[in-house]
């Protein structure tokens, strides 16, 4: 089975088949070009979405707020404010985390700690 290209283009239009279009697949064929257009727009609008957010690893949320513990990002979520009281999370992005476990303090199956394990 084949496979159409996807360029990445917004297509001015997605072409209509007429009736007087002979049926022809293939690459070039007339039977694939809306399929084409359709494909080349979505391409362009994922392209688009993957550009407008910071997509893939998430950041932890101590490191971005600049504080050491939970406790602490706690707070400063809560004062992610204009000014007027309305939540501004511009800082934040799809993907980060809270992560400020201290893994050497809990016990180990093994012995040690989970750190350690």
């Amino acid at each position: 089975m084949a496979v159409l290209s996807e360029s990445g283009l917004w297509e001015p239009g997605v072409y209509q088949l007429e009736v007087e279009d002979n049926p022809q697949g293939g690459a070039e064929g007339i039977d694939n070009v809306p399929l084409r257009h359709l494909a080349n727009r979505g391409r362009f609008l994922n392209d688009a979405r993957l550009s407008s957010y910071i997509v893939g690893k998430g950041r932890n949320l101590l490191t971005v707020l600049g504080v050491s513990t939970i406790a602490q990002a706690m707070v400063a979520l809560r004062t992610l404010c204009n000014g007027t009281g309305t939540p501004d999370f511009s800082k934040l992005m799809l993907g980060d985390y809270l992560d400020g476990i201290d893994l050497s303090v809990i016990p180990a199956e093994n012995g040690g700690t989970a750190g350690q394990a």
